[in-house]
């Protein structure tokens, strides 16, 4: 069996789950950039954990995988299913059917398991996604779309990779799709969407994206997450003077790529993608407001980029004074970023 999706046009993006969601978008006939995705999708969040399982502490910057895609379903009255499953040959059949269908699959995968990104082999993150447009059995290989192009190359752990496709074996595939490993283990899962609800966005969908935003910023369920989480992330990287420096090494390199461009959040730890968000709905909401808030998370992406680059510089020098810089300028960033979700909150009838 060899069946591609004729129509289907790969397109290179910031981020892997925004850039596959605006893939099939587009397929359909529906153009969203990926900024507002993102924040139609309340995107925004941040969140840190030390676990014993762990090597290093764990940060992210935006929301868990599958509670975007809900938020985003939701705020855009279409219909977003994902399935998963632990047969490797349902996944696959599955999979068979939504490409002869002519229907572009949004799929997880381990990206230590794809050979193309060259990543070492214990680096498993099960939460990266992209689209699936070709099978060819006869070759024994899948074509799928990252969120690499020729216009936008990836840099993962200094390979350089700039490609408008990938052909992987469906071996890899079978083997990063329903990989286990934490965190975010794939799974077998994968994505159908409905988009016969889908409207031309309207204020109440960017008002009610903005105010879930804010209410689990401001108010998480624990205290590790959201601007809580960021001053956890300031009182705790002090403590990281105690490292060995491998473990030292190993915890800033993997947070400067949570947080930096080359990592997949658009730069400024999503920040950066969140206040071109609120630009794009400010011309929707006629708000000169929210153009101010959008001003304030697009220069809070600056100070978060700030903060990457004194990471790189802990990892190329071993110097753990400058832990005590990172520390101050998190403090800042939570500081600016409560005051401004409390602003957006309030615009948003919050």
């Amino acid at each position: 069996m060899k069946h591609i999706i004729k129509n289907f046009k790969p397109l290179a993006g910031k981020h892997c789950i925004t850039n596959s969601i605006r893939q099939i978008l587009m397929y359909h006939g529906k153009d969203l950039s990926e900024d507002m995705i993102f924040g139609l999708g309340a995107g925004l969040s941040f969140f840190y954990m030390e676990n014993k399982a762990a090597d290093f502490p764990i940060i992210s910057a935006r929301i868990k995988p599958l509670d975007f895609e809900k938020n985003l379903a939701g705020h855009m009255k279409i219909a977003v299913e994902w399935k998963k499953t632990k047969s490797i040959d349902k996944a696959y059949d599955a999979l068979v059917q939504l490409v002869t269908d002519n229907k572009p699959v949004l799929i997880y995968v381990d990206m230590a398991l794809l050979d193309y990104l060259g990543m070492p082999a214990d680096a498993h993150f099960g939460g990266h996604s992209l689209v699936v447009f070709g099978i060819d059995e006869e070759e024994g290989v899948a074509l799928v779309s990252d969120r690499d192009g020729d216009d936008a190359p990836l840099n993962v752990n200094g390979n350089i990779v700039s490609r408008d496709f990938h052909k992987i074996t469906l071996e890899l595939l079978a083997a990063a799709r329903s990989s286990t490993y934490p965190p975010f283990p794939a799974e077998n899962k994968w994505f159908t969407f409905n988009l016969d609800g889908f409207e031309k966005i309207k204020p109440d969908h960017v008002r009610a994206a903005i105010r879930t935003n804010a209410t689990e910023f401001l108010n998480p369920p624990i205290k590790n997450i959201g601007v809580e989480g960021i001053r956890k992330f300031a009182r705790q990287i002090l403590n990281w003077s105690k490292f060995n420096d491998n473990k030292l090494c190993g915890s800033v390199l993997n947070c400067y790529f949570m947080i930096d461009a080359t990592g997949g959040t658009g730069g400024g730890a999503f920040r950066k993608m969140y206040g071109h968000f609120l630009l794009e709905s400010s011309f929707v909401l006629m708000s000169t407001e929210l153009s101010h808030c959008a001003k304030e998370f697009l220069g809070a992406g600056k100070d978060w980029d700030i903060v990457a680059r004194l990471l790189k510089d802990v990892y190329d020098t071993e110097d753990r004074s400058i832990l005590v810089k990172i520390s101050e300028k998190l403090d800042d960033i939570a500081d600016r970023e409560e005051k401004a979700m409390r602003m957006l909150l309030e615009l948003s009838g919050g």
